[in-house]
């Protein structure tokens, strides 16, 4: 068996470890079948348990022939790593001595913090690997600003909150899923979700994120483009409650789409105005708006302030809408560099990346042309038809670079459909329902990639 990583747990702002550690094993015990061993770390000597669904069981192990304490940390984790999944180290009663020597044994740390931008542990060897777990402000606190360092899990639940060894399925379904993303985290099971402008196509990408939820794979983080901006922006602040309101919504938006070619502060307005949470540094689930800085032509994540600005600034496809300006930059629409944002999740600590292409081949959307010389003429004047002109050919433009931006991916979802063109944005409903039916296939192999890091041990 691979020996397994063993992980310490760190935090600077006095969390009770100690119960969060039982919670961590148990989260992993219950939702994926691993098999969690924790060490509790003791002056006189290490003692083992296994982590179950219901809390911590005694581990009989046989006796080390080592009368040093340190000596017989050494030994045990030395067998351990071989039993287990993973051991989690509980440091609660741990003197100096001892936490130096389980530095040498730690492949991964979990730290708890506030400013993620910090120092981090320096106890731990070179090499290991810090997992860095942003403590977000409470709902009812006043809200601060914060920027945090990529690949970041973040959790809203104060850790004070599961003191007094509860029982991880007791917590309520808040509690559960912010931990279960530490404990997917934790054991490289993170899934990130990769949405590709295309105008109203991109309505498709409402059915692949209701599928996904359907069939148990959970969404990590979000990066977006363009139309997969405004997706990604409803999907992380309100779930799927907020993929309801977008597509019922597709009239008012519809309408802020034409506003804002005189100005992108229509995109923005309608995005506040329907979100519960407005700003991106607050979201629970980090939504990553992907726009291309004019200035050096890369594609560049939109990490701070409000999701509407986000969102303008990812969907300000140029020649058409107006562009954004954030912090002194001109972006303008994310699709002109990056328009699948798969290559944005592997340093935000995704281990199963899933895109949705939702361009489509020419030939897919028919347009008209006009039967005779004078209706040829009025149509070649007519600046909507222009307009449409412009759009699909920043379809065709960016749909190569699309492809080769989602190689990053595990699964790429690739959505076909008929009948319908990139500026049918009150026909969003019907979008959803055609990809409903075509989404299917992909699902199946997204369920597969999931089912290799579900299983018991499958983490990467």
């Amino acid at each position: 068996m691979t020996v397994a990583p063993v992980v310490l747990l760190e935090s600077a702002v006095g969390a009770p470890l100690s119960e969060f550690t039982d919670l961590l094993g148990q989260a992993l015990a219950v939702d994926y079948g691993d098999r969690i061993a924790i060490v509790e770390v003791r002056a006189e000597g290490p003692v083992a348990w296994r982590a179950s669904p219901e809390g911590r069981i005694p581990l009989a192990v046989a006796p080390t022939t080592v009368d040093d304490p340190l000596a017989a940390l050494d030994d045990l984790l030395d067998r351990l790593v071989l039993e287990f999944h993973y051991v989690l180290l509980d440091p609660n009663r741990a003197d100096p001595d001892l936490v130096n020597r389980i530095s040498m044994h730690v492949d991964r740390v979990i730290y708890l913090t506030y400013d993620t931008f910090g120092a981090l542990p320096a106890a731990v060897r070179p090499g290991a690997q810090v997992l860095v777990v942003a403590l977000l402000d409470p709902p009812d606190a006043p809200y601060s600003r914060r920027l945090y360092r990529p690949g970041t899990t973040r959790l809203r639940v104060p850790p004070a909150q599961f003191a007094g060894r509860r029982l991880y399925r007791e917590l309520d379904l808040a509690e559960r899923h912010a931990l279960s993303r530490v404990a997917r985290a934790l054991s490289g099971r993170t899934v990130g979700l990769a949405l590709g402008g295309g105008g109203a196509w991109g309505y498709a990408h409402v059915a692949l994120i209701e599928s996904l939820l359907a069939e148990g794979v959970p969404i990590d983080l979000v990066a977006g483009v363009s139309f997969g901006s405004v997706c990604g922006a409803f999907f992380a602040s309100d779930g799927l409650a907020g993929l309801e309101t977008l597509v019922a919504e597709c009239t008012p938006l519809a309408f802020a789409v034409w506003a804002s070619t005189v100005s992108t502060s229509a995109l923005d307005r309608f995005v506040r105005r329907r979100l519960t949470e407005t700003w991106l540094e607050a979201l629970e689930v980090p939504f990553l708006p992907v726009a291309t800085n004019v200035s050096t032509g890369e594609a560049e994540v939109i990490r701070m302030g409000r999701i509407g600005l986000g969102v303008r600034a990812s969907g300000s496809l140029p020649g058409l809408l107006s562009p954004t300006i954030v912090g002194g930059v001109r972006f303008v629409d994310g699709g002109i560099s990056a328009n699948i944002p798969a290559s944005m999740l592997p340093s935000e600590g995704a281990d199963l990346i899933i895109a949705s292409n939702v361009l489509q081949h020419p030939g897919f959307t028919r347009v008209r042309t006009g039967g005779n010389r004078f209706t040829r003429v009025a149509f070649e004047l007519d600046p909507i038809a222009r307009a449409k002109d412009l759009i699909l050919s920043m379809s065709t433009l960016t749909r190569q670079g699309g492809e080769l931006m989602s190689v990053c991916a595990h699964v790429t979802y690739q959505a076909r459909l008929t009948g319908v063109a990139p500026w049918d944005f009150m026909r969003g409903p019907q979008i959803v329902e055609q990809a409903r039916r075509d989404v299917g296939p992909t699902i199946e192999r997204i369920r597969q990639a999931w089912g290799t890091l579900a299983r018991p041990g499958g983490g990467s």
